[in-house]
Order: C-alpha cells, then structure tokens, then sequence
C-alpha cells in the first residue's frame, strides 16, 4: 500500500511538473536560480532551494499487526499558487520540483548514487528522555529527583575543553594533569576531578568528540546568562 502511494505521488507529480512546464511557470516556482552547488571530492553537493524544501512526508500510523490505520500529510503552508487552470499550493510544486531534479540528475550516467541529506542539528536536549525512558516522552529519573549528585564517572576519550562552560571551575581552576602510574583526584574541582592525559595533550581540539561525550553525561553549565537554557 505504502508503495503504491508513494508510486502515485511520483506520478502526480511529474504530472504537476509538465503542467508548470507547459506554462513556462516551472522556472520561477521551483527556484532553479537559487540552486547552489558545491563540489567534495567526487560528491556533488546540491543545496534545495526554498521552493522545494516545502515537501513534507506521509505520517503514516500502523497498529500491531501491520495493518495501516491512519495517513496524513502534513501541510507546510495553506497558500496557493494558481497556474493556468490549476491551483496548486507549496506542496504540490515542491514536489514536482524535487521530483524533476532527481530525474535530471540521475539521467546522468557518471551518477551512481543520489541521496537526501538533512541539516545536522543538534539533539542533545533529548538524550535525558531517551536514557532514562528508551523513548521519546518524559524524564523519570529527573521526576524522582535523580540527577547524578556524587556520582563519579570515567570517560576516555579526545579530551576536555575546561574552559567550556559545562566544565569551567572559576573558584578553582584546572585539576592537575596526572598519568594512569600515578592519578591523582582531588574533589574540590566543580566537574573535572581527574584528568589523565594518555596523549600528552592537555586539552580537546576545537568542537571534540571527547567534550561533547563529557558534556552529555554530565556537563552542567554555569557562569553564564543563560544557564537554564543551556542546561534544559
């Protein structure tokens, strides 16, 4: 079934594309001109333009034994654009667009591969409701109160930048640099009590993995304007 709409929408929209094309609208409605593409190394990086990234999904709910009970799609705007006879809104014409380019491109025979990436974004916000629950929904552990006061981790990893706000100690500054013969902890230090340097760096590089990891099992900003939301 599943199939099959999405067999249909293909076809819809290639009919909505011949339609702008016929009524030379295809041009300004699909935002040709704000193309942008930029080259690595054998990848050719293609950034949408506004006009098509109005495309949403099919939503599609399925109860426990397969069967689809419910689909809808989700409107990026009710606006409408009247073309000849035709009045299409966002949706219809982002399609159409998306599904021209993707045609286009893989008429190409040196293509191989075409694929859709998202924009990274960052999601840590949600990473306390999937530890503490396995889902997306509420927090637990932070309800009864249990939020990882005293409790001492190990991390091995990058690094760790102190001077983010999620570590930085200003009463005490930086713990001192130890080896793995001979540690040393010292629990006055507000996040980082011990820190041992198994590369001889004394630090993280800019935006590493090591302060990242650090930050999500247990950073807590402080010091700054906003805390709460850093912190949420």
């Amino acid at each position: 079934m599943i199939l099959a709409e999405r067999h249909g929408a293909w076809q819809a929209w290639g009919d909505t594309w011949q339609h702008l094309r016929t009524h030379q609208a295809h041009t300004a409605l699909c935002g040709a001109d704000s193309l942008e593409v930029r080259h690595h190394q054998d990848n050719a990086i293609i950034t949408l333009p506004a006009q098509m990234l109005a495309l949403r999904s099919h939503k599609v709910h399925v109860d426990g034994a397969g069967q689809k009970v419910s689909s809808k799609r989700k409107s990026s705007t009710s606006a409408r654009v009247q073309v000849a006879d035709r009045s299409l809104n966002a949706e219809d014409i982002a399609g159409a667009c998306f599904a021209q380019l993707i045609a286009v491109i893989s008429a190409d025979a040196q293509v191989t591969r075409v694929a859709l990436s998202r924009p990274m974004q960052t999601l840590n916000i949600l990473a306390r409701q999937i530890t503490q629950l396995g889902a997306l929904g509420t927090e637990p552990f932070t309800t009864l109160g249990l939020d990882g006061t005293g409790i001492v981790i190990g991390i091995s990893d990058t690094g760790i930048d102190e001077t983010s706000c999620f570590f930085r100690d200003t009463t005490h500054g930086q713990v001192q640099r130890s080896s793995i013969q001979h540690p040393i902890t010292d629990n006055k230090y507000r996040k980082v009590i011990q820190y041992i340097s198994y590369s001889g760096s004394s630090g993280d590089y800019t935006a590493g993995h090591g302060t990242h990891v650090a930050g999500t099992v247990a950073g807590l900003c402080a010091y700054e304007r906003n805390n709460a939301q850093m912190n949420a």
